[in-house]
């Protein structure tokens, strides 16, 4: 995956499938696929997508599942807000699917004017729930092997 994201690194002009989901703006989207489309990797972006696709099917899970393990080993810590941290968890893979549909969208030439701004909030709001969640769950985890480790 990590070949293929470099792939489309474009220099001073994409940075990967981050340029789409970063794209705010129809004309910005659409110089990052023009980009892509002279450099003949278009097909890559749209494998990278699928793969992307088929991560969510691994990471909400984990993530879901995670947490509601931490809230058995840290019942004091977490109390009535692991339905609503694990619901989340869900959140973040509908948040991923609604922004591969829409790169799919536009990697078959379709851009319309508001869907990057669409694609962009669904993005930031993604990365801005599962990054808190990844570091909770690591955190929690390196907790409880601390806690093992002492008892």
């Amino acid at each position: 995956m990590a070949t293929m994201r470099y792939e489309l690194v474009i220099s001073g002009k994409t940075n990967a499938l981050y340029s789409l989901e970063t794209s705010w703006t129809q004309q910005r989207v659409l110089e990052v696929i023009s980009y892509w489309e002279d450099a003949g990797k278009k097909s890559v972006a749209w494998e990278l997508n699928t793969i992307d696709f088929l991560l969510v099917l691994g990471y909400c899970p984990f993530f879901f599942f995670s947490i509601r393990r931490l809230a058995q080993l840290f019942p004091h810590f977490f109390g009535s807000s692991v339905k609503l941290l694990s619901t989340l968890a869900i959140l973040v893979g509908i948040l991923d699917i609604i922004e591969g549909a829409f790169i799919y969208v536009w990697l078959s030439g379709s851009v319309d004017t508001i869907s990057p701004g669409i694609v962009g909030v669904v993005s930031f709001t993604k990365f801005l729930i599962a990054l808190p969640m990844l570091l909770l769950v690591i955190g929690g985890f390196l907790a409880a092997l601390f806690r093992r480790n002492l008892a």
